[in-house]
C-alpha cells in the first residue's frame, strides 16, 4: 500500500510540475476555446449557418446515410423553403443537379463526415462537423504560430483572426471552407516537420491531405500556389531551395493531378466556362480583357462589406500585406504571395465579391505573415529596451 501511495505522490508531483511548466500555454488555449465558443454563439444568434450551398451538402449527407435521392431531395426542399433563404417561391435544384452537378459532386468529405450525425440529428449534424473543424483550425493556428514565434505572438494573432466576423462565420457555416482551411494549415505543419526531419511518410501525409482537401472543396491551387512560390523564392533569395523542393512537388503535383481527374470525372462544371460566362462576353478573349474590371469589382465589393461589418478583417489583411512587402525575402511572405495568386484565380474566374470566403482556405498564410511581422516588431522593441537599459546602467529584467 505504501508503494502505491508513493507512486501516486510521484504522479501527482509530475502532473503539478507539468501544469506549472505549461501554465501560460494552457491559459492561451483556454482563452482561444472560450472566445471561439462565445463568438460562435453570437454568430448563430445573428446569422443562419444554413446557407444556399448547404442544401447540396444536406442532400448528399441524407443520401450517404441511406435515404433515397428522391426522399433526400424532398427533405432538402422542405427545409430550405422553411428557412426562407430565397425570395419568391422556392423549388430547389433539380434532382440531377443536386446529386450530379460537377461543381458540388466532388465535395464528398463534409457530407460523409456529417452523414451519421445528420441521420441522428437532422441538418444540425452538419453544424456539429463545421463547429469541430473551426475549433480545430483555430487551435492548430495557435499551436503552429506559438511553436514558431512564441505564445505571445500566437495569442495576439489568433485573437485578431477569431475576432473577424467573416472569418469566424465562414469557418463554422454549413459549407466546406472551414475544413479546406484546416487542410492547408495541416500542410504547413507537415512541411515544417519535413524540413526539420525529412521523411517519406511526411510527404505521403501531405499528398493525402491534398487529396482530402480536393474532395472537400476545389481550392487546392491556393496551397499549391503558396508552396510553389515558396520554393521558387527560396531558390533565388536564399540557400533553402532544397528544403522546399520535396514539399512543393508533393503539393503541386497532387493538386494538379486531382484537379485534372475531377475535371474529367465530373464534366458538368467547367471553371473555364464559368470564367467566360461571368465576364459577360462570348469568348475567352473577352473574359481575359475583362479581368481588370473583375478585379476592381471583387476588391471594391470585399472592402465595402468589410468596412461595414468586419474591421478586424481589414486589419488582418492590411498587416499581412505590409508584412509581405517589408519581409519580401522571408518564407512567410512567399507563402502568402503564392496563396494570393491561387485565391485570385478562383475569385476572378468566379467574378463576384465573396467577403473573404474564397480566401478562407488560405487563412493560415495570412496569419503566418501577420505573426512574422508581429514577432519582428516585438523583437526589435525588446532589443531597443535592452540597449537603453544597458546605456543607462539599469539592470535588465529576466
Amino acid at each position: 500500500m505504501s508503494g502505491m501511495r508513493q507512486d501516486g505522490i510521484r504522479e501527482h508531483g509530475r502532473l503539478t510540475n507539468w501544469l506549472s511548466d505549461h501554465r501560460a500555454a494552457l491559459l492561451v488555449y483556454v482563452v482561444v476555446v472560450v472566445a471561439y465558443v462565445i463568438l460562435y454563439v453570437a454568430t448563430i444568434r445573428s446569422r443562419p449557418l444554413y446557407v444556399p450551398d448547404s442544401q447540396y451538402y444536406f442532400g448528399m449527407s441524407l443520401w450517404y446515410g441511406g435515404m433515397s435521392q428522391e426522399d433526400a431531395h424532398a427533405a432538402v426542399v422542405e427545409l430550405t423553403r422553411a428557412a426562407r433563404l430565397f425570395d419568391g417561391e422556392y423549388r430547389g435544384p433539380s434532382l440531377d443537379q443536386m446529386f450530379n452537378w460537377g461543381l458540388v459532386q466532388p465535395r464528398v468529405v463534409l457530407p460523409l463526415l456529417a452523414a451519421p450525425l445528420v441521420k441522428a440529428f437532422g441538418v444540425a449534424g452538419i453544424a456539429v462537423v463545421t463547429f469541430c473543424a473551426g475549433l480545430a483550425l483555430f487551435l492548430l493556428l495557435t499551436r503552429l504560430i506559438a511553436t514558431r514565434y512564441g505564445l505571445g505572438v500566437a495569442f495576439a494573432t489568433v485573437m485578431l483572426t477569431i475576432s473577424s466576423t467573416f472569418i469566424l462565420y465562414f469557418s463554422v457555416a454549413m459549407t466546406t471552407e472551414g475544413i479546406s482551411a484546416l487542410c492547408n494549415a495541416g500542410l504547413v505543419v507537415l512541411a515544417w516537420r519535413y524540413q526539420r526531419s525529412p521523411s517519406r511518410w511526411v510527404l505521403v501525409a501531405m499528398v493525402a491531405v491534398v487529396v482530402v482537401s480536393a474532395f472537400t472543396r476545389q481550392a487546392t491551387l491556393i496551397g499549391a500556389g503558396a508552396f510553389a512560390v515558396a520554393y521558387l523564392a527560396a531558390v533565388f533569395t536564399s540557400t533553402r531551395g532544397r528544403d522546399w523542393l520535396a514539399p512543393a512537388v508533393a503539393v503541386v503535383a497532387t493538386s494538379l493531378a486531382v484537379q485534372l481527374l475531377q475535371s474529367v470525372a465530373f464534366p458538368s462544371f467547367s471553371q473555364l466556362d464559368q470564367f467566360v460566362e461571368q465576364s459577360g462576353g462570348d469568348t475567352l478573349l473577352d473574359a481575359l480583357l475583362g479581368i481588370p474590371a473583375t478585379v476592381r469589382h471583387v476588391l471594391v465589393g470585399d472592402f465595402n462589406s468589410a468596412a461595414v461589418y468586419d474591421h478586424a478583417l481589414i486589419v488582418l489583411v492590411l498587416v499581412s500585406l505590409v508584412s509581405l512587402v517589408l519581409r519580401w525575402r522571408r518564407t512567410e511572405s512567399h507563402l502568402l504571395l503564392g496563396a494570393i495568386l491561387g485565391i485570385a484565380l478562383y475569385n476572378i474566374t468566379n467574378g463576384s465579391s465573396t467577403s473573404f470566403r474564397y480566401a478562407l482556405p488560405g487563412l493560415v498564410f495570412f496569419t503566418l505573415a501577420v505573426a512574422a511581422l508581429m514577432n519582428d516588431v516585438t523583437s526589435w522593441a525588446q532589443s531597443r529596451v535592452r540597449e537603453r537599459q544597458q546605456e543607462s546602467g539599469t539592470p535588465t529584467s529576466a
